[in-house]
């Protein structure tokens, strides 16, 4: 009687495509491998981390500044002040007698002179 042995192989292949467009990551991960896949799931939501995207809220008065998306979910790199950052640009801080400052989440500050 032969002993017949299946040799199993088991590859795994990841690829991340990064779409930056308006402030915004998404991580869209294609897995080959023989089980629920549930390994692509940790590697795309670390890679956001590892990217800086740490936060999954903001408190109130604030927004976000860049997102990171994977599954449905959404990642932060940090929360702006929405009192703070409340200018669509330089127009609006000259009326006020003000310069434009930084940038967050797509709205300005605006500084004194």
């Amino acid at each position: 009687m032969r002993n017949i042995i299946k040799i199993i192989s088991f590859a795994a292949v990841f690829t991340f495509f990064c779409i930056d467009s308006q402030a915004e990551i998404n991580f869209i991960v294609q897995g080959n491998r023989n089980n629920s896949g549930s390994h692509n799931k940790i590697i795309a939501v670390n890679a956001c981390v590892n990217q800086g995207y740490k936060l999954t809220s903001c408190p109130g008065n604030s927004f976000p500044n860049k997102t990171c998306n994977f599954n449905g979910k959404k990642y932060y790199d940090q929360c702006c002040d929405a009192s703070t950052y409340k200018y669509t640009g330089a127009t609006e801080c000259a009326s006020e007698g003000l310069v434009i400052g930084n940038l967050c989440g797509g709205k300005w500050s605006c500084v004194a002179p």
